[in-house]
């Protein structure tokens, strides 16, 4: 994803976040939850976007959100649904917490 948009990250780790599905470190680190295996793949990609896009704007300004939108022009629709991303995470895994 980060050589199709053309943003570059430092490192990248996978962790069990309990309420972030990904975020994005001042030294361009970018850290996944590991529960992104079980959503939709336009969600995924839409999560990658987002944090490669705080690789040059460490905020959710004006800015960062137009670097967004021309790296993912349907974002606002990912973007909604991420809220209910929740429901495609099995049961079994968030039965021992998030």
């Amino acid at each position: 994803m980060s050589q199709e948009i053309g943003l570059s990250y430092q490192k990248v780790g996978i962790r069990r976040q309990k309420t972030l599905w990904a975020s994005c470190s001042s030294k361009s680190n970018i850290s996944l939850n590991d529960k992104l295996m079980f959503l939709p793949f336009p969600l995924i990609r839409y999560i990658l976007v987002h944090e490669l896009c705080h690789t040059v704007h460490l905020n959710h300004s004006s800015d960062f959100w137009a670097l967004v939108a021309t790296k993912d022009p349907n974002y606002k629709r990912a973007d909604a649904a991420i809220k209910e991303a929740g429901q495609y995470v099995p049961d079994w895994l968030t039965a021992h917490g998030r």
